[in-house]
């Protein structure tokens, strides 16, 4: 019933045929590892490739131990910060905001970047049923646990998965050296015509029907 009282922006919408931005990435608590992803983005002059929340919801700015920090980590808001989500008892917080429908992919950035625990949230399941392609800054093997034990294919139309076994700090290169660094250098065109293919969209229809069958089966 609560989707009845949302604003026409925020009720279901499918994505743009075209997406102006190559990235969307969100950021509803400060954690140490998206201040780094944030700063890289910025560091890049990324951030005009792609739409970034940075709600911190009622956190001081966070330290840290980059020597460059082109990111003041000042309040971006796509998405609802903490009064908001306390109004509407969380339900909020399952939706994408606008912006989202307007990116080629989503840099997830999870929860944790833990190389011992495994911890996947709705953060990674807004990609797959949105139908957007998504790359994890998150745990080790978080991919392969989604191939192998949801059944989500990945996207190697667009990602270079190395980085997923790595340790943390490889990792973190690899995903900027293998992916960020290519893809976001990439003409907005060139990486249209990836993830509109009827390869890319098969493959995303079929992650979401997988998800959303594992989840009734089981």
């Amino acid at each position: 019933q609560w989707e009845k009282t949302l604003p026409s922006m925020w009720l279901k919408k499918p994505n743009l045929s075209f997406k102006p931005k190559h990235f969307i990435c969100l950021n509803g608590v400060a954690r140490q590892h998206r201040v780094e992803m944030v700063n890289l983005l910025y560091e890049k002059d990324w951030q005009l490739k792609g739409h970034i929340s940075w709600l911190r919801r009622g956190a001081p700015p966070l330290t840290t131990t980059q020597d460059h920090q082109p990111f003041d980590q000042r309040i971006l808001k796509l998405d609802f910060d903490r009064e908001e989500l306390a109004e509407d008892s969380g339900n909020l917080q399952l939706l994408c905001p606008p912006q989202y429908r307007e990116a080629c992919f989503d840099i997830v950035n999870e929860t944790t970047v833990s190389d011992e625990v495994l911890f996947i949230t709705d953060k990674t399941w807004k990609p797959i049923l949105q139908k957007t392609p998504f790359i994890i800054h998150g745990s080790k093997n978080s991919h392969k646990h989604l191939e192998e034990y949801f059944g989500i294919k990945p996207y190697t139309d667009l990602f270079d998965y190395k980085f997923d076994t790595l340790d943390y700090n490889e990792r973190f290169t690899s995903i900027k050296d293998d992916n960020l660094e290519r893809l976001l250098n990439m003409n907005i065109n060139e990486l249209n015509e990836i993830v509109n293919s009827d390869k890319m969209q098969e493959l995303l229809e079929y992650n979401k029907k997988q998800l959303l069958t594992h989840f009734t089966e089981s």
